[in-house]
């Protein structure tokens, strides 16, 4: 948006501009180019970071630090999907419960029954 503003501020600058100034034109279509480009290189960085967090909390049982810090940054609501267990597993510092299943863990051993 401030990009259009600017654009209008060279047009009303330069009141006596035509088609003919080509130079003018030439040098508003680089600084569009230039824009467009930056708004698409940024859509992309946050896809990348989108298919990174997606991948994390659909394939990953246990997260690390870094991984579950990043993922509550992207989206808070998944502090409710992590639980934190320490050093308790090698793989991991947080337990993801959106993949956990006590069901294909539980071996049978601590049961009294």
């Amino acid at each position: 948006m401030a990009f259009f503003c600017y654009i209008s501020s060279i047009i009303k600058s330069n009141k006596d501009m035509s088609k003919a100034n080509t130079e003018v034109i030439t040098r508003m279509n680089e600084q569009l180019d230039q824009l467009l480009g930056s708004k698409e290189a940024n859509q992309y960085a946050e896809q990348l970071k989108y298919d990174r967090f997606e991948k994390i909390m659909n394939t990953q049982e246990y997260l690390n630090a870094e991984e579950s810090e990043f993922c509550i940054n992207w989206d808070s609501s998944v502090k409710e999907d992590l639980f934190y267990i320490g050093d308790y597993s090698s793989h991991g510092k947080y337990l993801n419960l959106r993949l956990y299943s006590e069901h294909d863990n539980y071996n049978g051993d601590d049961c009294n029954v």
